[in-house]
């Protein structure tokens, strides 16, 4: 199913990809970015400009730099989140309090697909502080802590309102339904199997090869990231991925093997507010008008993962800069799909 053709620029029918990609960096101080395009299962384009680490000069790898992909996290959580649910394992609407006791709060309209969508009313980071935290939580459930006992921001369903710690909940109600571990659920079951081999926490105590530098602008100056832990929300932001791991994810999406049509479905369509009002997120994943996507922005990382379904195309970006969003990538996506969605990959 994965191909490993990779287009060279010059033959992009339009300017220099790779130019684009180098004056992106340059304008935006990005000290390593990588870029992977694939369509219809096969890798069509590669590239790779900067460096993974400046002080010691190590060039990034679209296919081994690991670097922090922040709430692209989400869409390996939503993934496991929706394969459990068919395989009826979880269910989506009950209160989340039957899978985890531990959570105070008896609202039962509190569910998995609010929680997912971002409608459960859980709250955000409250600060900086928060989301640069170097805390170690020995297990999810201790840093449920965190924000439990918090009321809701609004009633569930009423609003959306963007949590990772949404996804921190999610993650102990996995555990719950498959009586082990999330993180080691997560790397036994979902991302080994999905060939993923480069995806792996972002644990800060562990020797992790490929693992890029972490940087940030203070004014014009780069400057290395602080020091932070993740293990306040593995499930919403605590992954590390690199451009060719995260390409490949986005391919699985259409192996009916991996991911059935209803379950495409379940995470590729808009939830509505009570009032019927779209949010434009599905589970775990931002609905667009013609693609699904992820950006994540996290200390010393940020990416975009986008998807255009008609064409099965997948298009990430990767850099270890704080905290670029897809607007900060300019318009270096919409150049991508122009330049490349007419290229034929050989695939009948």
């Amino acid at each position: 199913m994965w191909g490993q053709g990779v287009m060279k620029a010059d033959d992009c029918p339009t300017d220099s990809v790779d130019a684009k990609i180098r004056d992106l960096a340059t304008q935006r101080r990005i000290p390593g970015i990588a870029v992977v395009v694939a369509k219809q299962g096969k890798e069509i384009y590669r590239y790779a400009y900067g460096r993974a680490n400046l002080e010691d000069d190590v060039p990034v790898s679209a296919e081994h730099s690991r670097f922090r992909i922040g709430s692209i996290s989400k869409t390996f959580t939503a993934f496991a989140l929706v394969e459990l649910v068919e395989r009826g394992q979880l269910d989506l609407d009950t209160p989340i309090q039957v899978y985890v006791p531990e959570f105070p709060n008896p609202d039962p309209a509190v569910t998995l697909r609010r929680l997912a969508g971002h409608l459960a009313g859980i709250r955000a980071y409250k600060s900086i502080d928060e989301l640069a935290s170097n805390v170690d939580y020995p297990t999810v459930k201790a840093s449920l802590a965190i924000f439990a006992n918090d009321p809701l921001v609004a009633p569930p369903g009423n609003k959306f309102v963007y949590s990772t710690y949404g996804y921190t909940l999610i993650s102990a109600a996995i555990e719950t339904a498959v009586r082990s571990d999330f993180l080691r659920y997560m790397s036994e079951s979902v991302l080994k199997p999905l060939g993923l081999l480069e995806t792996v926490l972002d644990r800060p105590q562990q020797i992790i090869p490929g693992r890029t530098e972490f940087y940030y602008l203070d004014g014009n100056e780069l400057r290395n990231g602080p020091s932070v832990n993740s293990s306040n929300r593995w499930a919403g932001a605590g992954f590390l991925s690199t451009a060719a791991d995260l390409a490949r994810f986005g391919i699985a999406h259409f192996d009916d093997d991996l991911v059935s049509p209803s379950a495409r479905k379940l995470l590729w369509t808009s939830q509505q507010t009570n009032g019927g009002e779209s949010t434009g997120y599905g589970i775990g994943w931002f609905i667009g008008p013609e693609w699904v996507q992820h950006s994540g922005g996290i200390v010393g990382g940020s990416g975009l993962l986008r998807i255009y379904p008609t064409d099965q195309m997948v298009i990430v970006i990767l850099a270890n800069l704080s905290i670029l969003g897809e607007d900060e990538f300019d318009n270096l996506p919409n150049e991508l799909r122009e330049c490349l969605a007419g290229l034929d990959t050989g695939i009948p």
